[in-house]
């Protein structure tokens, strides 16, 4: 969500008529997101996985 909303600077009322979630769910995202970088930061990596070699 914070892809779509974040990262692009898309509204959140957009993101929220693409993606089904209300409103103050997305909102509520965001603000999780920026009060907790180092949380979201591990989370990614973990789901991309280590990065691949030349």
């Amino acid at each position: 969500m914070y892809e779509r909303a974040g990262e692009r600077r898309s509204d959140p009322h957009e993101v929220a008529d693409e993606c089904d979630p209300d409103v103050a769910a997305v909102c509520y995202a965001l603000a999780y997101y920026h009060a907790n970088p180092e949380e979201i930061y591990e989370s990614q990596n973990q789901r991309d996985g280590p990065p691949l070699d030349g």
